[in-house]
């Protein structure tokens, strides 16, 4: 007796980070802030990506707002690569 036993494709969805202002800043400088102890948006954000179980999450972060955050630093004419683009790419 034939059956249709078919396996149920999923898509899969990759949720798409936000880019706060602490992301931004750890994306050009690779710091969580341009001063210690100041309370950026999105600061446990950073802390949560940046732990090896959520790699994956950080690197998919760093792929969606890649052009945006190389865009601002050609704007603001800084010498090198950020740290980034050294790191991640």
């Amino acid at each position: 007796m034939p059956t249709n036993r078919k396996r149920v494709s999923r898509k899969m969805v990759i949720s798409e980070e936000p880019l706060t202002e602490c992301l931004r800043y750890y994306f050009l400088h690779g710091k969580y802030g341009p001063r210690p102890g100041a309370q950026l948006p999105g600061l446990t954000q950073v802390f949560r990506m940046r732990h090896p179980a959520s790699a994956d999450r950080f690197l998919e972060a760093w792929k969606l707002h890649r052009a945006e955050i190389l865009r601002e630093w050609k704007l603001e004419k800084r010498k090198g690569k950020c740290w980034g683009q050294k790191n991640l790419d």
